[in-house]
């Protein structure tokens, strides 16, 4: 499964945090070893880290290792989270404006209408208030059961699974 979605389960998003974290901090990359040895070294010790924690193998000492080798690279931890915060304020601005547009002109006057900088913005109504101003009736009623259980995460199909796993646990083996 790609993304977030419901066939992961608690023990993938904690292994995904974990390894996140383990990568945070094992910042380098290739182009800092002299050797291919050395960056294959650096990737094991990375990886037996991550595998540690995850699996819960000798965890006190290999947290200790993790904080230990933080505070020995933290000024080249700090530079690649720099990096990796610069990279993506860039991306944003190309998404924004792909370079070759054309120069932009900014304007001192706010447009009539446009929200003015450092001013409280009031938040647009969410559907559900739409439908409370809308009023009652059958039909929006009928619309707030389907939104209801769609935020929750249940659908029919589950309902239905777990009748006949029900019915399937009560029939003599």
């Amino acid at each position: 499964c790609l993304g977030p979605s419901p066939c992961r389960g608690a023990g993938m998003d904690r292994e995904r945090r974990i390894r996140e974290q383990v990568l945070g901090i094992y910042v380098k990359t290739e182009a800092d070893f002299k050797t291919l040895e050395a960056w294959n070294d650096y990737l094991e010790e990375r990886e037996e880290v991550a595998f540690n924690l995850c699996e819960g193998v000798d965890v006190r000492a290999t947290e200790a290792k993790l904080h230990a080798y933080a505070e020995r690279h933290a000024s080249a931890i700090a530079g690649a989270r720099a990096k990796k915060i610069g990279e993506k304020h860039k991306a944003e601005q190309r998404a924004e404006g792909a370079p070759g547009d054309g120069p932009k002109r900014m304007s001192v006057v706010p447009e009539e209408g446009a929200p003015q900088p450092g001013a409280a913005q009031e938040m647009p109504p969410s559907f559900a208030e739409e439908l409370d101003q809308q009023g009652g009736g059958a039909e929006q009623e009928e619309l707030r059961k389907l939104l209801a259980t769609m935020a929750s995460g249940w659908n029919l199909g589950m309902v239905r699974q777990r009748a006949r796993e029900a019915l399937f646990a009560t029939l003599p083996a």
